[in-house]
């Protein structure tokens, strides 16, 4: 099956897409790839719609980027956005094309390696055809890459295909694997301080000492690993990283027995998932995710730190439904994750709460 290629441009480079689309035909002809952009859509057909199905089902994200691609809120936010955390999850492989001469370098696509070679803006070249031939022949190499990956057996057919809450729910074998394991391979220890966990029952073989050290099993303790690995890249301001621990967390974790650490996990995810970014200025489907992950926190253990949150990053009108009474020890162990990854939120709290 060819490789579904999608491209995300601003306006005012539709001329390079087009010489784009031109010189990819080859690889189309080949069935190596089948490209798409907004102008392939059909008349009648709702556009936002027809562009969020392209960027969860692509197995590969063209951003084509300018000076334009980056000053526009669509692009920066609806469609990077998405691609890039497909990126991370390991689900599509999102290439940055550079098209015209831009600060790009400290964007979250910075990181990634670009085409043409050596990242060389198209419009600058002597010549756009072997500008475009460059960029076809880099493309080819990753097609051939993800054709041989698929052949191996090390990606399934559905694995390309998430919903974007299951990718930030569900957490891989590999990354699981590579979690570090405790030293004594039978039991795994937290302090009962109650500022930081609740109180922890384990499965078959676990014990709960009041006041003391808490043991859990085996079952559990790697989601309490995780937990603690994700507030730790919280804190540092690595959000990647912090995601994908959390994500551990959230699937190991009993919500029945653990319902605080749950509860923990799944705000701890929501502000990974927020970054850095003001919320207004995040996409909507990253808003109901993080919507989604406040109220499962709420549910699971309603302190009014979760509530909080919630209302100051989502409704106004939900100030009022948060508690004001005074913060407890826990409520203020979780403010300073808020803190650290949010200091305005974290101030307007203070001041519309008066805590």
């Amino acid at each position: 099956m060819p490789c579904l290629v999608f491209c995300c441009y601003a306006r005012e480079d539709k001329q390079f897409l087009q010489e784009l689309k031109t010189h990819l035909k080859a690889l189309e002809r080949e069935k190596l790839l089948t490209l798409k952009a907004d102008i392939d859509i059909s008349p009648g057909t709702e556009w936002e719609p027809a562009i969020i199905h392209y960027l969860r089902e692509a197995d590969i994200i063209l951003l084509l980027i300018s000076p334009d691609f980056i000053a526009s809120d669509y692009c920066f936010h609806e469609e990077m956005d998405r691609a890039i955390l497909r990126h991370e999850q390991g689900t599509a492989r999102v290439i940055p094309v550079i098209i015209r001469p831009s600060t790009w370098h400290r964007m979250p696509f910075g990181k990634l390696q670009a085409l043409p070679k050596d990242a060389a803006p198209i419009s600058t070249s002597s010549n756009l055809d072997i500008a475009f031939m460059n960029v076809t022949k880099g493309l080819r190499a990753i097609v051939q890459e993800l054709s041989d990956t698929i052949a191996a057996g090390e990606k399934s057919e559905s694995s390309w295909q998430p919903d974007l809450l299951e990718s930030i729910f569900s957490t891989s074998n590999q990354e699981r694997g590579a979690m570090t394991k405790h030293d004594d391979s039978s039991k795994y220890s937290v302090e009962n301080s109650g500022s930081v966990y609740g109180q922890v029952i384990g499965g078959q073989h676990g014990q709960v000492i009041s006041g003391q050290n808490i043991y859990i099993s085996d079952k559990q303790k790697d989601g309490i690993r995780a937990l603690e690995m994700g507030s730790k890249a919280l804190l540092n301001g690595d959000y990647s990283s912090a995601r994908k621990e959390l994500r551990v967390a959230i699937e190991e974790i009993d919500q029945d027995r653990q319902k605080k650490e749950a509860a923990k996990a799944r705000y701890l995810q929501a502000l990974a998932v927020l970054g850095h970014e003001r919320p207004r200025d995040i996409g909507i489907v990253v808003l109901e995710t993080i919507n989604d992950l406040l109220n499962a926190s709420i549910n699971l253990d309603p302190c009014n730190a979760y509530r909080m949150t919630r209302a100051i990053i989502l409704d106004p009108a939900l100030h009022q439904q948060a508690c004001t009474v005074r913060l407890t020890d826990y409520d203020e162990s979780l403010f300073v994750y808020l803190k650290r990854c949010q200091s305005d939120l974290y101030h307007q709290i203070c001041r519309i709460f008066g805590i």
